[in-house]
């Protein structure tokens, strides 16, 4: 990552930090049709079922905030980014793409066997040339 850093924020630190990733995570929490809120996720990363991460410049100037989760499957767990937000200036492509690996490689030291994310369709986009493909496509309506 160019001049940016990234960390997992333990549990012990989260009322620290949290008043300060708030506002890049509530973006992604408000388009989870009603699955969160942000004292839902609070709970769950302060109760360790998420895990805290920040991305910061040298100055220590927060530019993205992100939660992952175990998945378990029946026959595999992956490593799943649950909520992003960034200021949408400070990371390339580039950057997105070291991120990523680097959270492959954490989850393959916690015994993890793939990594998903649900999100935006650009992300397909981006992480094509490390060997991502777009395999499903959420659709849900309210009834």
């Amino acid at each position: 990552m160019s001049d940016l850093n990234m960390t997992r924020v333990p549990v012990l630190y989260l009322d620290k930090v949290w008043g300060r990733v708030e506002p890049f995570l509530k973006r992604a929490v408000d388009v989870s049709r009603g699955r969160y809120d942000m004292p839902s996720l609070y709970e769950e990363v302060k109760a360790a079922r998420q895990q805290l991460w920040v991305i910061y410049t040298a100055d220590e100037e927060i530019v993205c905030s992100f939660t992952t989760q175990f998945m378990y499957y029946p026959l595999r767990v992956n490593l799943s980014v649950s909520f992003i937000g960034s200021d949408d200036n400070s990371i390339s492509k580039e950057d997105w793409v070291d991120i990523v690996l680097e959270l492959m490689d954490w989850g393959r030291v916690h015994g993890c066997s793939g990594f998903e994310s649900v999100g935006r369709r650009a992300w397909g986009r981006i992480f094509k040339d490390i060997g991502f493909e777009e395999t499903f496509t959420i659709v849900e309506s309210e009834i």
